[in-house]
């Protein structure tokens, strides 16, 4: 191994972890409203993301199978994709599955988080990844489609909490013009 090799790896392990402070600082300071590490929720919030596991498990299983009778049907293949894809994109349905259950029993955002708090840090952390896959996708890396992905499956987690955030605000406005 030479030095520029070693420089290399040293500087990639000093920008990882300034990047993993970088995030937790924005955790405990911009996420959270009582400055602490961890969201916080009630027992039905728990009680509902219980829920949500359970149907991103099962979502999962659905997906897998999907996959499995795939490949048998077309040993071959019919589409020209890297396998890693169809896991990665399993993965991709159950947190999507398990963020809209969430989203929608009022459980994603806990009670020590504000609406436009998590908004934000899921958008910067939506760029970030689409920024890498744009740097890896430049450097000829199969892996940079996976970062773009998932910043996509972010911003779309974004846009379905601004749609619930909207219809709460509607029935709300609309129960007080009852009254």
């Amino acid at each position: 191994m030479n030095a520029s090799y070693i420089l290399g790896v040293l500087a990639g392990v000093i920008v990882g972890i300034a990047i993993v402070a970088l995030v937790a600082t924005l955790i405990k300071k911009v996420g959270n409203t009582n400055d602490s590490f961890k969201a916080e929720y009630d027992e039905r919030q728990n009680a509902a993301r219980g829920k949500a596991f359970g149907y991103a498990f099962y979502a999962m299983l659905i997906a897998v199978g999907i996959e499995l009778v795939y490949h048998v049907a077309f040993p071959t293949g019919f589409l020209t994709l890297n396998p890693m894809y169809f896991d990665i994109g399993t993965l991709f349905f159950g947190l999507l599955v398990y963020a809209s259950v969430s989203i929608w029993k009022n459980a994603y955002i806990g009670i020590n988080q504000t609406f436009k708090r998590s908004v934000i840090l899921l958008l910067l952390i939506a760029a970030f990844n689409i920024a890498i896959g744009l740097i890896n996708h430049e450097s000829g890396s199969a892996s940079g489609y996976i970062n773009i992905l998932l910043g996509i499956l972010i911003i779309v987690i974004c846009i379905e909490m601004a749609i619930k955030q909207y219809l709460d605000s509607k029935t709300s406005d609309d129960d007080s013009d009852e009254e």
